[in-house]
């Protein structure tokens, strides 16, 4: 599959979950809302290329099998409004597309260090609810597809790539130079 087929079947996007409070604060809630969206990932069709679940919001990289609609901004997709309690608050929701590896590589990073950022950890691969970890290879979030990311930074070569995009997250290496 080319880049372009890659942006154009998966409808790649940045979606951000906010809540007004720390809704996801017990380390059971993380994992429940990651249980429901494998669920409903598997049934939707939809691919995480990265996420971080924090205490009050959600970061998600992602492929979708059908665009976001501009006006949709603030409107969570079913897919994700059933990952939460009806009773519960409803997040507020951002999503904007990303039409490049570049792009999605920079979102990737983004989502990674959010809890570096929010202070919840002094080093992104300490913080257990990110995608990260997977990245790096030290454990298997199953719902996280890092393929495309690490052959592309890897030219091919998956466990380069794997190397390359640690070096990126250690600021070994600039990510202006990966055109």
């Amino acid at each position: 599959m080319s880049r372009t087929d890659f942006f154009t079947e998966a409808h790649v996007c940045y979606i951000c979950l906010n809540f007004n409070s720390k809704r996801l604060a017990d380390e059971r809630d993380k994992k429940k809302f990651l249980d429901l969206v494998l669920r409903r990932q598997k049934k939707e069709g939809i691919r995480l290329y990265a996420f971080a679940v924090l205490d009050n919001g959600v970061q998600l990289a992602a492929g979708l099998p059908r665009p976001l609609d501009e006006e949709q901004n603030g409107t969570i997709p079913a897919w994700l409004s059933d990952c939460f309690p009806p009773d519960g608050e409803i997040p507020q929701m951002t999503a904007r597309r990303i039409d490049t590896m570049e792009e999605l590589l920079q979102i990737c990073i983004r989502i990674h260090f959010s809890p570096v950022e929010e202070g919840y950890v002094k080093f992104a691969g300490d913080y257990w609810w990110s995608s990260l970890r997977t990245y790096r290879g030290t454990y298997l979030w199953e719902n996280v597809n890092v393929f495309p990311l690490l052959r592309f930074l890897g030219g091919g070569d998956v466990e380069g790539g794997r190397r390359r995009f640690i070096r990126l997250h250690l600021g070994e290496e600039e990510t202006e130079t990966l055109s």
